[in-house]
């Protein structure tokens, strides 16, 4: 089957039946597909999420690509409250992995993990010819 669009999605937190910010990621990603059939849609997601995945049936446009960073920063996570600078750096590393296959997607969704306060590095795979979609956005700001 040609598909007409290839869209990448960024989804940090990617992940069945665990609710939250994972939730989010998982059910974004399989309605998307489920939706547009005319389209493939990939998934750049954490490793440690590849095992619930594979568990469910997804729609046959539906791909996934896991990525993380080495088990001594996976490590060092753990140990402090260092989740959101790991993020980063998972941000900064996913980006580069997909940096050669960037021309190939029509559209960059980050979808998950994604505050106002946040950049996201996955702006850098934005080139002339396709989109970046950075959202849904959320925020824990005090006005």
């Amino acid at each position: 089957m040609s598909h007409n669009k290839n869209i990448l999605l960024c989804a940090y937190a990617c992940e069945p039946n665990k609710g939250s910010e994972p939730e989010v990621g998982w059910k974004t990603a399989v309605y998307l597909a489920s939706e547009d059939k005319e389209s493939c849609y990939t998934v750049i997601t954490r490793k440690n999420n590849k095992i619930n995945i594979e568990k469910e049936v997804v729609p046959d446009n539906l791909f996934f690509i896991y990525y993380d960073l080495s088990n001594f920063l996976l490590t060092i996570k753990k140990k402090g409250n260092l989740v959101r600078i790991y993020y980063y750096l998972w941000m900064l590393g996913a980006t580069l992995k997909l940096w050669k296959k960037r021309n190939e997607f029509s559209v960059i969704h980050h979808i998950t993990f994604v505050n106002d306060w946040l950049p996201s590095l996955f702006i850098f795979l934005k080139t002339k010819n396709n989109s970046f979609i950075w959202g849904p956005i959320g925020s824990h700001s005090q006005i």
